[in-house]
């Protein structure tokens, strides 16, 4: 799954014209560890406009426009994503999923926390998979729960 994301995020920004990955990836780093964006990080913000990659990061919040995957995160706040979530050996807050098109999913692995809800706003429910001991303490609003 995260192969197909990571080639479509690509195609698309080839597709856009983009023959350098870094004349169009941003990063920043935080606690030793670093967000990187296919598009645009608002400066002084975690705020992602594009694909991002999160690893080894210790944040207070996120928004991403586009797909997120963490990998070793913690995000004490809210996460506000317009796109899927692949999350793997993370702990988050609160999670609010943007889309309005399409269906959404989150997918949580290798004991990833949730302490809080996973809402899917718009009008399109989505779906949260459950997998390697990932826990959700919270709800899951207009969403499902898929456990593999």
């Amino acid at each position: 799954m995260r192969k197909i994301k990571l080639v479509l995020a690509v195609s698309l920004a080839l597709a856009a014209g983009v023959t350098s990955a870094t004349a169009f990836a941003s990063s920043a780093t935080a606690n030793d560890g670093s967000c990187v964006v296919l598009g645009v990080r608002q400066p002084g913000t975690n705020i992602y406009d594009g694909p991002t990659w999160c690893g080894k990061v210790n944040l207070s919040y996120i928004t991403v426009r586009g797909p997120l995957v963490l990998n070793n995160t913690m995000i004490t706040g809210e996460t506000d994503v317009s796109g899927p979530v692949d999350a793997t050996d993370a702990s988050l807050k609160d999670v609010v999923l943007e889309s309005q098109a399409t269906a959404v999913d989150v997918t949580l692995q290798d004991s990833t926390n949730v302490n809080g809800n996973i809402t899917f706003n718009g009008s399109i429910p989505g779906v949260v998979y459950l997998e390697s001991g990932s826990k959700i303490s919270g709800k899951v609003i207009n969403g499902k729960i898929v456990n593999n």
